[in-house]
């Protein structure tokens, strides 16, 4: 509306002077002219404008509200109606929200799924590899040790008080029979997850039967392998090889190509020295109705972005 206000006083000015002038250059009096020119001003003004475009809004409110879209004010619907792009965010918004860990891999490069929906216990870790099941089910056991004492969540029955992701982690450790972990540690200090340096890790010590400090972190892979600067071979640490981050960065991008937010996980007394667990891999469904809602936007001529912290791989699949 201010635009079109804006466009309408100009081309009336315009017109106006050009009147002006042609009648100065005619021979007419200077005040007459003048007379004129104020007269026509006054006529040019649009007295209705405000009003119709008023109703013109709300009746534009009214068939949103047909469609189950709140609009409080109404010059809101003028500002929807000059979009082109819309930003959506991924998690919540574009998916449930509703995390399931469906996919372990240690840093052996033993591989687990995991069954069962929701936050409880409900579900089994199965490996899908031969060997020793004892060797192979510690490494799982670490894994989601680490996932449970880094993290700020609880599960209460099947309600989840915390972030989604963090009650993944406990409700893939209860389906281990871990329980209450995060019990046998005090935390001395927090460092908490944020966009820029995709982490987040605990320092705790003990309870009982010792006095070292440690640290448990969870983040993206390209951050947590940076502080990594080995990981256990059979209860023996080695020195992460560029052919072993190599694997690594495959397996998180296969996780990912199957639209799963990828999580690594590690340990240590030293926070830039620390052991590299393994990984998990946590689906997050669409919500029902999202594909139709894109289509829709799509063929009215409004792109849609997607923002995301995830990877690449989790978020093209998505």
């Amino acid at each position: 509306m201010d635009t079109l206000g804006k466009q309408l006083s100009l081309y009336s000015f315009g017109i106006i002077g050009l009147i002006m002038l042609l009648g100065w250059i005619q021979g007419r009096p200077l005040l007459e002219m003048f007379n004129i020119g104020v007269s026509l001003a006054v006529a040019a003004i649009p007295e209705g404008l405000p009003i119709v475009v008023t109703v013109t809004l709300a009746l534009g409110v009214m068939r949103m509200a047909k469609r189950k879209a709140i609009i409080k004010k109404l010059p809101t619907v003028e500002t929807l109606g000059c979009v082109n792009v819309v930003c959506s965010d991924k998690t919540g918004t574009l998916t449930k929200n509703e995390m399931t860990v469906c996919s372990m891999m240690t840093s052996e490069l033993y591989h687990a799924e995991v069954t069962g929906v929701g936050y409880n216990a409900d579900g089994h870790v199965i490996l899908t590899e031969p060997g020793e099941r004892e060797v192979q089910m510690e490494s799982m056991r670490l894994l989601l040790e680490c996932g449970s004492i880094c993290n700020n969540a609880d599960i209460l029955g099947s309600e989840l008080r915390g972030q989604p992701t963090e009650g993944a982690l406990l409700a893939a450790a209860h389906k281990m029979g871990i329980y209450d972990v995060r019990n046998h540690y005090v935390r001395l200090q927090e460092i908490p997850f944020s966009s820029e340096h995709k982490m987040m890790a605990v320092k705790v010590i003990p309870k009982f039967g010792g006095e070292q400090e440690q640290y448990f972190v969870k983040g993206a892979l390209e951050k947590i392998l940076a502080h990594c600067t080995h990981y256990s071979g059979h209860g023996m640490p080695l020195p992460i090889t560029t052919e072993r981050t190599a694997q690594y960065i495959k397996e998180a991008q296969f996780m990912g190509r199957k639209g799963l937010r990828v999580l690594s996980l590690a340990s240590g007394t030293n926070l830039n020295q620390l052991k590299f667990l393994g990984l998990v891999g946590i689906l997050d469904p669409p919500r029902p109705g999202v594909r139709d809602s894109i289509e829709t936007l799509h063929s009215s001529g409004v792109n849609v972005k997607m923002l995301t912290g995830d990877s690449e791989e989790t978020a093209c699949t998505v």
